[in-house]
């Protein structure tokens, strides 16, 4: 497809880009065809970013002409802390935007207990399980994190009904995406994939 001839050959020299972004899609489309785009640039290095085009809930976001209030969330990924860094960045960049300038970024994570909350508030505050090169972009721009680490017994269960739940009134969410796993078909990886339109329709903009 053109799109796949692009991610495999844009650039100058040697210059290309590292990011790749993604409009939504809907339960109408051909999902083989959307997730091989993601597939080509995972392994080719890219970043993906995928914005939910869905209809959104106009309530939650507290607009007007001149600027945008609220937090921003970012929910923390276990599995892929690079994920979590990019998606701080590009929350970074955004709330440098006039518009969003009275924003809030909220990094948040969901534990089984009373135990692990303190834990992980603990690695928040340090920086722990970010890169080197992330901590100095913190330290570098003064960025302020707000953290939240919300308790639930179902936290391994059900992810995206809780983010639905806990980032309700936020005016904008950042969810990581899990890459394609080795040798795993596009039918698997589109089982996965097909839910997240649905249920994310009901959140703020993600």
């Amino acid at each position: 497809s053109g799109m796949k001839r692009v991610i495999a050959y844009y650039g100058l020299g040697p210059l290309t880009p590292n990011t790749i972004v993604c409009g939504g899609f809907s339960q109408d489309e051909q999902m083989t065809s959307y997730l091989e785009i993601i597939k080509q640039a995972h392994e080719q290095g890219r970043n993906v970013v995928v914005i939910n085009d869905e209809p959104q809930k106009q309530s939650h976001a507290r607009l007007s002409p001149n600027k945008i209030e609220g937090e921003i969330h970012v929910w923390w990924d276990n599995s892929s802390p690079r994920n979590t860094e990019l998606m701080l960045t590009l929350a970074y960049m955004l709330r440098k935007k006039t518009l969003w300038g009275q924003t809030n970024i909220c990094l948040l994570g969901i534990v089984g207990n009373e135990q692990m909350r303190k834990k992980k508030i603990d690695e928040f505050m340090q920086y722990c399980n970010f890169s080197d090169e992330f901590i100095e972009l913190i330290k570098r721009n003064r960025l302020k994190i707000n953290t939240k680490v919300l308790v639930s017994p179902d936290a391994s269960s059900n992810d995206l009904a809780l983010v639905e739940q806990f980032s309700s009134k936020a005016t904008m969410i950042f969810l990581s995406l899990r890459s394609p796993l080795l040798n795993e078909s596009m039918q698997d990886y589109a089982e996965y994939f097909r839910t997240l339109p649905h249920k994310s329709a009901a959140f703020p903009p993600v």
